[in-house]
């Protein structure tokens, strides 16, 4: 019986040895961050956005913010990461990220764009502060040569008027991805 319980304890730290040697040769995922600056129409720093890369893709979006009007506000990606055009409601910014076959809404049948974000709920004291995953847009999607932008609109969307929602005013851009051009 001595044997048997001497022979069995050898067994389970050698097993219990091993898988521990294995978990430290395995190295932890690595997971690729971007963040951006969102800057209102005056040009004045609001807050930051952070976008972390899923291992199986999709993006996770953190949001900490402050300055705006409470109400509920519309997020969306913006197909250009253009922004200096503050006094000018940020239209360099264009339109949503998106393909071709794409329409704007989570309630659009040919929808939504690969931009389309949920809502956001700002505070009375004007700050937001919110996390959210999304599986319809990739981090390579927003790093072509022109970049993407994070745009927050005066109205919530609609989730299906075409093309933005009727989301109103850009209120506030922050560029997102821009991959700087080979010299």
């Amino acid at each position: 019986m001595k044997t048997i319980i001497r022979t069995t304890c050898a067994l389970a730290l050698a097993a219990s040895m091993s898988l521990g040697a294995q978990a430290f040769a395995t190295s932890p995922p690595v997971y690729k961050s971007l963040s951006t600056t969102m800057h209102n129409a005056a040009g004045d720093a609001t807050g930051s956005i952070r976008i972390t890369e899923g291992l199986n893709g999709g993006l996770l979006i953190d949001i900490d913010m402050s300055g705006l009007e409470p109400g509920w506000r519309a997020l969306h990606i913006h197909g250009t990461g253009d922004c200096s055009d503050h006094t000018d409601h940020f239209k360099k910014a264009g339109g949503h990220a998106t393909t071709e076959e794409q329409e704007h809404g989570f309630m659009n049948v040919k929808g939504p764009h690969m931009g389309d974000l949920p809502n956001i709920w700002v505070a009375a004291d004007g700050t937001v502060k919110a996390q959210f995953f999304t599986s319809q847009i990739k981090l390579a999607d927003l790093q072509d040569a022109d970049g993407a932008s994070f745009m927050i609109h005066a109205d919530a969307d609609d989730y299906i008027s075409t093309p933005a929602g009727n989301a109103g005013t850009r209120l506030a851009c922050g560029v997102i991805g821009v991959v700087p051009a080979a010299k």
